[in-house]
């Protein structure tokens, strides 16, 4: 009897709370061009349930590990569709130089959404 009262109840719940999307960050990439610095940025709603926002999307850069992350560009995603993607790219000539000025040039991408948090560091590549 208890265990039909459980079911019941657990199956009342799921119905009633909303499914929980998954966002991955399938690539984040800062390339190092003559006049730029270029960042090239992939999500992916890994689930089958729409992402509701606000999704917060954050990138950071620092010109050493010692110092503080600063914030380079944010953007606020209402809905990623299930199965869907986002992608942007942003170029900066004033990153470029503290890239350029800084050999421990680290660059950070964080996305949060209503239930998660994710975060990746970019991989920098020097393009001749």
């Amino acid at each position: 009897m208890l265990k039909k009262t459980l079911l019941a109840l657990g199956l009342s719940l799921s119905i009633l709370l909303p499914a929980s999307a998954d966002i991955a960050i399938d690539s984040f990439k800062a390339y190092k061009e003559a006049d730029t610095l270029r960042y090239q940025i992939t999500l992916h709603n890994v689930s089958d349930v729409p992402q509701q926002g606000p999704i917060l999307i954050h990138l950071y850069s620092r010109p050493n590990a010692s110092a503080k992350w600063a914030e380079v560009q944010s953007w606020d995603v209402e809905i990623i569709p299930s199965g869907a993607g986002w992608a942007q790219e942003l170029d900066s000539s004033d990153e470029l130089a503290t890239a350029k000025a800084n050999n421990g040039y680290e660059c950070n991408l964080v996305v949060t959404t209503p239930n998660s948090k994710v975060e990746k560091t970019a991989q920098i590549i020097n393009l001749k």
